[in-house]
């Protein structure tokens, strides 16, 4: 999923405290949208590793492992709440899944264009798979938007129901 579906994904979840009576602020709105988004970072240490394209997805911070250690880092920074820790921890935990989700699509037949399994969930204990990934970002935005269409399909509507909610 690119950008624009992790954003929304992220700001619809720091809505639904709302549905319990909870309010976030401005500040921990944001909060939740940039750890739903901080992962992509990696994309920065793919000019060194030569992990670009669908293959920053085998750098650590695409693995639950990972998360934690970003959490970690997160939690002795800023000291967030309770709930703020659970949502920002929910937010990055989203960002996997809808980075698998073609994957998950492919394997349970609901697409034909077959994806290769993008996180490993079971890092350090299992290592990354040898596989043929697209590390050219060009071919793999191709990709998205031409063969892998309904997850694109997917990401606007996310992106129009979070726009809907934050208008209204």
């Amino acid at each position: 999923m690119l950008t624009g579906g992790h954003i929304a994904m992220s700001y619809l979840l720091a809505e639904t405290p709302k549905l319990f009576g909870l309010t976030l602020t401005n500040k921990e709105i944001l909060t939740v949208i940039i750890a739903g988004n901080i992962i992509d970072l990696d994309f920065l240490v793919g000019l060194f590793n030569s992990k670009t394209g669908e293959a920053h997805h085998q750098n650590l911070t695409h693995t639950p492992f990972g998360i934690l250690l970003l959490y970690f880092g997160w939690y002795l920074l800023f000291k967030p709440s309770f709930l703020l820790s659970i949502l920002i921890i929910i937010s990055m935990l989203f960002h996997l899944v809808l980075d698998e989700i073609g994957f998950w699509g492919y394997k349970l037949g609901l697409t034909k264009i077959k994806v290769n399994p993008q996180i490993n969930w079971f890092y350090p204990f299992r290592r990354f798979p040898k596989i043929e990934m697209m590390t050219n970002n060009k071919e793999v935005l191709w990709f998205y938007l031409f063969k892998a269409w309904p997850i694109a399909l997917m990401e606007l509507i996310l992106i129009i129901i979070a726009l809907i909610i934050f208008f209204i």
